[in-house]
């Protein structure tokens, strides 16, 4: 085969920039190209290599390695591999071997089915090979040091927990055989959490990843350990490396010194340090505040010194024969303050003994009575009528206050409005974060309304996800919704959660303007949540002012959303099988699973109209197992038809993701219905991937390790980068449909499917174009190797019978 000057330079335009060298090999006349860098990577230029055949490549290459570059080719050439690929040495000019990593594919074939060309890259891998090399040693010397190490050392197995490995520090403290904790996991040594311990603070600066646990000994006793855990590689298994100090002595010893320092410092009572004389040696601030006395005004004087002349009972004892008597105390007693005034206090007096027993000092603490009373009132003021979390007016004082505002619009003929306004899809923030994730939120949006609402105006908190406001003194309508508009504008911002995530929220308002012949605050917040409903119905970011018209609307909605639960119960639901094709040979590889549900009285419903209605009714995460399990079951019952080798895809959300027990649900769908992993692919959005929760990356992590396949939906839309794509164990990439849509017409676009095919395929990634309606498109498609494409071009959704003709007619892919 011969290749022009032309040729060559595309050749070459192409692979500018990759560092990659390139060849392309006749495979019936053995005549072979090489680009400059597939020279440059043994030392050589291009024109020194000339002629170039196959054989140039075989004589370079390490004898050793020819047979498996052999074997690797007639692998696939017989279909059985996608590509050709294999790690070889190469002999360098200078007479050192190169490692490369040599990777080729068959684009030609002749017309009796033989292989006619083949094209491939080399990839200088040499450095890669020295750190692997490298990190052999490494681990070969971390093990000896991990058996001699005078320091208690563990691997753990960061996904089961299990105990790898022990050193011989280890078993000496734990008491047991190291072969014994190997068959032991870490949660079996620990006999409880003690990370709420407080450390002090220049502690948590030098050792941020210290954990204290109190781990169980093999005797039954316990010791409290600190532990510090790092990731480890060994032997190429990702493993948790834990050093142990045993630290129950001093950190019982430090947390009674910090307990008793925190508490000296932030008590709310005043406290009294008196030496064995009964002279004052220290003060807190709280007592400060209590009695005016300045620490330097008092310190070295009689405690008896603060005592009035009478205390305000009779029972009350004389502090001097408390003292003397060297026992605890506690009475009403009245103080003498700075400022001439008393303070009647609850003093407690208690005494501090040492070793020997003897008193060294006594504790006085004391209590303002007056300042007690009044605080249990403001507390319970507090728990009755303000929210916890934002420290605002709760449901019942709003409702309190509307009233008022009501019964004074009757009077003054001014104009009012009540607003609901709830956030879009909360409750997914904490099935996705966690309920601690969810208040952050909620008080962050908090604070952003009060930056909007007017004196005057009532703020408060209606119920999880939704407040109430009551804007007062309004001119007209319009400036209620200017003040509206106002509120989401300030909300539609990214919410910043420190070491969980960015969060973006939306809200819609339903409002209703007042008197408008409305008696009650019920009626109010009534018409409110009506004027609500219809402006979630709008989407996001809606605004909707009560009419009477609204009523028949809210009512119209409450009956679909009792079709859709009587129709899930009746059992109107399926799925519907959308095939997946291999784009070279035309063969059924695949079937993404679709929601369907036919009414007997609506018909045909659409998937975007029953799903936010399930969300709505709390159906949704019901609807999504089933769909899991349905899928897997169909799956049994075609490959007890004789259709073993297709997947079927199944969507899987965020919330159903880091839901409890989602991994378990995939494992026993799998066991119960005699499937491997590979029978099973699960499509998630870019989103899930981008922003995840620790329990999703965790998931993710462990689906990979299960073998069930991953795939990202939608591909490409909606954001610029792609780095995540390394750090999860995907198989698929699905191209979404508006760049196959535009492919045609459009040449970005047609550049951006090559790229992200292009991108897959580095990856090891199989790529799906989503779609595909025309067959010029699979053309186009077929040009730039795609692998896969489902579309209306082939086949729309069908029943899982006629999945199981197309499935039996199908060519083996």
């Amino acid at each position: 085969m011969s290749t022009s000057a032309e040729d060559r330079g595309r050749l070459e335009l192409a692979m500018a920039g990759t560092r990659l060298g390139l060849w392309d090999w006749d495979m019936v006349t053995g005549e072979t190209v090489f680009n400059e860098r597939w020279a440059e990577i043994i030392g050589y230029t291009l024109e020194e290599l000339e002629p170039t055949s196959i054989e140039t490549w075989m004589s370079f290459a390490h004898p050793d390695d020819l047979e498996a570059s052999n074997a690797a080719i007639n692998e696939h050439i017989a279909g059985r591999a996608p590509y050709y690929d294999i790690e070889a040495r190469m002999r360098h000019r200078d007479g050192h071997w190169v490692w490369v990593h040599d990777r080729g594919r068959i684009v030609e074939w002749t017309s009796d089915g033989q292989p006619a060309r083949m094209v491939g890259t080399h990839e200088d891998i040499s450095d890669k090979q020295a750190m692997v090399e490298a990190l052999q040693a490494s681990e070969r010397r971390f093990s000896t040091m991990f058996e001699s190490h005078a320091s208690i050392m563990l691997l753990i197995d960061p996904v089961t927990g299990s105990i790898v490995d022990a050193n011989t520090a280890a078993a000496d403290f734990y008491g047991m055989e190291a072969s014994e904790l190997a068959t032991m996991s870490i949660t079996d040594l620990e006999a409880g959490d003690l990370s709420a311990v407080t450390r002090p603070t220049e502690v948590a600066d030098l050792l941020p990843d210290a954990e204290f646990v109190a781990h169980r000994r093999g005797d039954g006793s316990t010791r409290m350990v600190e532990v510090h855990s790092s990731p480890l590689t060994v032997d190429g298994r990702a493993l948790q490396f834990l050093i142990v100090h045993d630290v129950t002595e001093r950190e019982a010893y430090a947390r009674q010194v910090r307990e008793a320092s925190t508490v000296f410092e932030h008590a709310l009572e005043g406290i009294v340090l008196v030496d064995r004389a009964g002279l004052i040696s220290a003060v807190n601030p709280a007592f400060v505040t209590l009695t005016d006395w300045l620490p330097d005004e008092v310190i070295g004087r009689p405690l008896t010194f603060l005592e009035a002349a009478t205390s305000i009972t009779p029972a009350a004892e004389d502090l001097d024969d408390v003292l003397g008597e060297e026992r605890g105390y506690r009475g009403q007693h009245r103080l003498w303050c700075a400022d001439g005034s008393f303070r009647d206090v609850l003093l407690s007096l208690n005494p501090v003994r040492d070793a020997e027993g003897q008193v060294s000092s006594w504790v006085a603490q004391m209590a303002d009575l007056g300042e007690r009373i009044r605080a249990e009132e403001a507390r319970l003021e507090s728990v009755l009528h303000y929210d916890r979390i934002t420290g605002l007016p709760n449901r019942d004082l709003f409702l309190n206050r509307l009233a008022v505002e009501l019964r004074s619009l009757r009077q003054s003929g001014q104009t009012s409005a009540c607003l609901l306004l709830n956030l879009d899809d909360f409750k997914r923030v904490n099935e996705a974060f966690g309920f601690d994730t969810g208040e952050e939120v909620v008080r962050q949006i908090s604070e952003r309304l009060q930056t909007v609402i007017r004196p005057g105006d009532v703020l408060s908190r209606y119920s999880g996800d939704e407040f109430a406001i009551l804007l007062s003194g309004l001119r007209n309508r319009a400036e209620a919704e200017t003040i509206t508009r106002r509120m989401l504008t300030v909300i539609d911002a990214v919410l910043v959660i420190p070491e969980v995530a960015d969060i973006y929220v939306t809200a819609c308002v339903g409002a209703v303007l007042l008197p408008d012949a409305i008696v009650s605050a019920e009626a109010a917040t009534q018409r409110a949540s009506v004027a609500l409903q219809v402006a979630k119905g709008e989407g996001a970011g809606h605004v909707a002012f009560y009419s009477d018209d609204f009523s028949s609307g809210s009512r119209d909605r409450l009956i679909r959303l009792g079709q859709l639960r009587q129709g899930w119960l009746d059992g109107e639901f399926r799925l519907a099988y959308q095939p997946i094709w291999e784009v070279a040979s035309g063969a059924l590889v695949g079937a993404e699973a679709l929601m369907r549900w036919h009414s007997p009285e609506l018909g045909e419903v659409p998937p975007g109209t029953f799903i936010p209605l399930a969300e709505d009714v709390g159906l949704i995460e019901d609807m999504d197992a089933w769909g899991l399990e349905e899928a897997c079951r169909q799956m049994a019952a075609w490959a007890a038809a004789g259709v073993s080798e297709p997947y079927v895809s199944v969507n899987v959300t965020a919330p159903q993701l880091a839901g409890d027990g989602f991994i378990e649900r995939v494992k026993t769908a799998l066991r119960e219905n005699g499937l491997t992993p590979e029978h099973l692919t699960l499509e998630l959005t870019e989103s899930t991937l981008l922003h995840p929760a620790r329990s999703t990356v965790e998931r993710i992590t462990e689906l990979g390790r299960l073998g069930v396949g991953l795939a990202i939906d939608d591909f490409g839309t909606g954001y610029s980068s792609f780095a995540y794509l390394k750090q999860y164990p995907l198989d698929i990439l699905k191209i979404d449909r508006e760049f196959i849509a535009g492919m045609e017409e459009d040449a970005s676009a047609r550049s951006i499917v090559a790229a992200i095919i292009d991108l897959g395929h580095h990856l090891g990634l199989q790529v799906l174009a989503e779609g595909v309606e025309k067959p010029s498109q699979l053309e186009i498609l077929q040009t730039l190797s795609c692998d896969r494409y489902q579309g209306f071009l082939k086949s729309p959704a069908v029943s899982p019978d006629e999945l199981l003709e197309l499935a039996l007619a199908s060519p083996t892919p």
